[in-house]
């Protein structure tokens, strides 16, 4: 009864919950209702085929990815994204002929078979999509195409999700493009909770946009104080305030990036490079370091601060999105544990930053393409426009509406994921030096080693600059 509940009062949410940065529109991924309007209004926008008057012809669209549910409804897709992405495939179809096939591969054949097909001049797909961190790699060994050198297709165009798609930019060029087509929202990291050992109110929090990393520091050591108190902890029996899943580099990174702060910033149409001052970097990197290290953080991480949670020993747990599923198998137990988003830096803060694990999905295009016919090219920017156009327009209100019936326990809980995908922020830097060391070396290495192992932040920012700025200036045109 409390599932249909949850469906049959979706439509008064913002009625019932409104609230500053949180707001859900109504858009269904079927087009027997609202989203014929979404289809027809994308005839409008994105660049069309010129038959000149001849009967459409048909060809594959072979999409190759390391998780083939994004593009390909089967038998294990959620029903309300199995119904959008039926629709977007056959749109795909009646409009451009394209017939999507997808192949699901693993990362180390894809990167194999991709280098062989490029040496030897021979094709290899129209479209990939697999890890940003993956991603990266094949863009350092030379393998992927130049999006913005192709025909039909520019990131300015509304239908993409332009926060997403700029931040991943190189000055002029777009080697991997995120957007919501490729369905990120289960590797956003967020903060899970124990509803037995946080009294507070969280989610009223959340809605009122004072849920703050000063909040949270202030619940935790209300949720553990005999931890804080005591000289020595005892890990198989204390209640601690927190923990991560990936405690030593993760973790700080998605602090860091909960504040709205890039190391790296405007990179797109701007020369690549550190934008933020030291002294800037220092005052965020040490308001967070008061909350990071304290004696109530539990010290293990993976599986066993995992255990830790579900046992009801950490009143708070970082982790992916796709951690609640397991939370909430089918008991009772569910019912104890809630999800918020990463605290805000303060409540000033005009809306919180989510970060995607790096396991995230993005879209690219191989190198192949650039030896393509004019023609072909023409063919696969536009589809691949029109596959972010269509599933920009549903497959976030698809994703939600799948997880309405299964994991979601309360209409707070729905705003509070349509929050969380809407909050959702790539980091430049972050995605570029998962694959890039020298990238990674003066900026977000030395945000996680300044957190977590006290590094001195001045010298490690400086740590690499020189030879870091030189790889820009090489690569990044």
């Amino acid at each position: 009864m409390k599932r249909f509940f949850v469906l049959l009062t979706l439509g008064l949410l913002i009625a019932l919950w409104g609230c500053e940065n949180v707001e859900y529109i109504e858009q269904s991924a079927s087009k027997n209702d609202s989203s014929v309007d979404i289809y027809d209004q994308l005839q409008s926008e994105i660049p069309l085929p010129d038959t000149s008057g001849e009967t459409l012809e048909y060809r594959e669209f072979l999409i190759i990815t390391d998780d083939s549910t994004a593009f390909y409804q089967d038998e294990s897709t959620q029903g309300a994204v199995s119904t959008a992405l039926e629709e977007r495939n056959s749109f795909l179809r009646d409009t451009y002929g394209a017939m999507v096939k997808v192949v699901e591969k693993d990362f180390e054949t894809i990167k194999r078979e991709l280098a062989y097909a490029v040496e030897s001049g021979t094709k290899y797909c129209d479209m990939i999509s697999i890890s940003a961190q993956d991603t990266v790699k094949l863009y350092d060994l030379g393998l992927l195409c130049d999006m913005n050198t192709l025909p039909n297709f520019s990131i300015e165009n509304s239908y993409f999700k332009q926060d997403w798609a700029t931040s991943l930019a190189t000055n002029n060029s777009l080697y991997m493009l995120a957007d919501p087509t490729a369905m990120v929202y289960d590797e956003a990291y967020v903060m899970f909770y124990n509803r037995n050992l946080v009294k507070e109110d969280i989610e009223a929090l959340v809605m009122q946009g004072k849920w703050t990393w000063e909040e949270f520091d202030r619940i935790s050591r209300e949720a553990a104080k005999e931890v804080y108190s005591h000289s020595a902890s005892d890990l198989n029996s204390d209640i601690f305030a927190f923990g991560a899943y990936e405690l030593e580099t993760v973790y700080p990174l998605a602090m860091w990036a909960s504040c709205g702060n890039k190391l790296i910033d405007n990179t797109y149409k701007n020369p690549v490079g550190v934008g933020m001052e030291a002294d800037a970097v220092k005052v965020i990197a040490e308001y967070l370091e008061d909350i990071y290290n304290v004696r109530g953080k539990y010290p293990l991480a993976k599986e066993d601060a995992a255990t830790a949670f579900t046992e009801g020993r950490l009143a708070f747990f970082c982790h992916e999105l796709n951690f609640l599923y397991g939370l909430r198998d089918g008991t009772a137990l569910g019912d104890n544990y809630g999800f918020v988003p990463l605290p805000k830096y303060n409540a000033e803060q005009e809306k919180y930053h989510v970060s995607p694990s790096l396991n995230a999905r993005v879209i690219s295009v191989p190198k192949t393409v650039d030896s393509a016919s004019e023609q072909e090219k023409a063919f696969i920017s536009a589809v691949i426009s029109a596959t972010c156009a269509a599933g920009s327009s549903t497959m976030t209100d698809a994703y939600i509406k799948s997880r309405l019936s299964l994991y979601l326990n309360t209409n707070s809980e729905t705003v509070m994921l349509k929050t969380i995908c809407d909050s959702i922020t790539f980091d430049f830097a972050t995605v570029f030096g998962s694959g890039i060391e020298i990238i990674r070396t003066p900026t977000t290495k030395a945000i996680a080693d300044y957190l977590d192992y006290g590094s001195k932040l001045s010298s490690s920012l400086r740590k690499g600059k020189q030879a870091f700025e030189k790889y820009c200036e090489e690569h990044f045109k």
